[in-house]
């Protein structure tokens, strides 16, 4: 906590620099938080929403209160108010420890998506000519992910393969020479994964980014201290 020995005034501006760009990364977090909770909603129920809903609501609170916490931190700055920074220093706090759980959650996910997305797309594919919904949902997605069935067109039953698993020629005629080889299990764990890494890491780096900020608003509240008492 060197800086906590810096002059009051310089202590201040630092204070007040980073608190304007802490500021304006609380809405880039909240942009991507919603972001990529619609951009995987696109493929509930298969994805199973629930699973990673809590964690990607605590990022879309943590954006939102972020934004909110650093007009406190900028007014109380300014304005050199102790109650101000304390209450900023609060909220620092709380939402360092919500993004870190949210964080671990996302990546706790991510080792258990092999096993789940195959799980979840074999019950779509036993389902499939008896659930309209399950029919639905997994023709858009193999038609979007250029898939068929779990691990490739053998998951389904001789003559049972949907049209969904042929690439449209002209005129929307499905050719058998067609079929799209990839199983949709591996293109959604790729796609999951890849999403699941963005807001992950997003998360996590803003949470790091927030412990130099309960830092700093730590040692500008210990100089206000000695300046006013």
């Amino acid at each position: 906590m060197a800086c906590c020995f810096c002059s009051f005034r310089r202590m201040k501006t630092i204070f007040i620099f980073f608190n304007t760009i802490l500021w304006f990364a609380g809405p880039g977090l909240l942009g991507v938080s919603i972001w990529q909770y619609i951009t995987l909603n696109s493929y509930d129920p298969i994805l199973e929403l629930s699973k990673f809903q809590i964690p990607a609501i605590i990022y879309i609170t943590a954006g939102v209160t972020s934004t909110c916490n650093g007009v406190i931190g900028c007014l109380g700055g300014v304005n050199e108010r102790k109650g101000a920074i304390l209450t900023f220093l609060i909220f620092l706090l709380v939402i360092f420890g919500i993004e870190v759980y949210a964080s671990v959650e996302f990546f706790k996910f991510y080792d258990e998506v092999p096993q789940y997305l195959n799980g979840r797309i074999k019950k779509f594919n036993h389902d499939y000519y008896s659930d309209p919904s399950c029919k639905r949902h997994l023709d858009n997605l193999q038609i979007e992910m250029k898939c068929c069935g779990s691990h490739n067109f053998t998951d389904w039953e001789y003559g049972k393969i949907p049209h969904s698993c042929f690439q449209r020629s002209s005129g929307s005629i499905y050719m058998n020479y067609t079929i799209y080889k990839n199983g949709c299990s591996e293109e959604l764990e790729n796609w999951t994964k890849e999403n699941l890494l963005i807001i992950g890491w997003g998360g996590f780096s803003f949470s790091v980014f927030q412990v130099l900020g309960i830092v700093l608003s730590s040692c500008y509240y210990y100089t206000l201290s000695k300046e006013y008492g």
